[in-house]
């Protein structure tokens, strides 16, 4: 994991990532957040992955076989997980079954959320995609755990992407 992340850094890119930072995320969202997702955000806190697809075996509005993310969201800045872009998120339609943890190039048509319908909210969560255009879908499970989904992710180039 240790070639996860893109070598841009912008304002998706938050500070690094304190014991301290966690403490107040976790309380401010109610929920235990994954280890291996702040594993991740240790190396940095949010930003683009190199990998920026995910094979499925359920069909989205745009793509048959898999789910693209933009950028994996940190924590304890303006945009991470627990900052205002919650806010914003939920008015687009996130459902409240989980926290959002990555964009996808739909401008906000759907989500990559962490799961904790089945774990509650101190459990390892599920990785569950959520399309939001025409109305909330219910979350779609993609992965059984942050560490699967993270590991899993493949280039796009894998794809033939319309919008690239």
């Amino acid at each position: 994991m240790d070639d996860f992340w893109h070598d841009v850094v912008d304002e998706q890119t938050g500070p690094p990532l304190t014991d301290d930072m966690v403490r107040v995320a976790e309380v401010i969202l109610g929920r235990k957040l994954p280890e291996s997702y702040l594993r991740l955000l240790r190396i940095r806190n949010g930003g683009y992955p190199r990998r920026d697809c995910y094979p499925t075996s359920q069909p989205t509005s745009w793509a048959e076989d898999h789910v693209r993310i933009q950028t994996v969201f940190g924590v304890g800045f303006d945009l991470g997980i627990d900052g205002p872009l919650r806010f914003k998120l939920r008015e687009l339609g996130s459902p409240e079954v989980g926290i959002v943890i990555a964009d996808t190039p739909s401008g906000g048509h759907d989500f990559i959320l962490l799961d904790y319908r089945a774990c509650g909210p101190h459990g390892e969560p599920k990785v569950a995609h959520v399309e939001t255009e025409g109305g909330v879908s219910a979350p779609v499970v993609i992965a059984p755990d942050f560490e699967t989904f993270a590991r899993g992710l493949v280039d796009s180039s894998r794809y033939e992407l319309a919008d690239d």
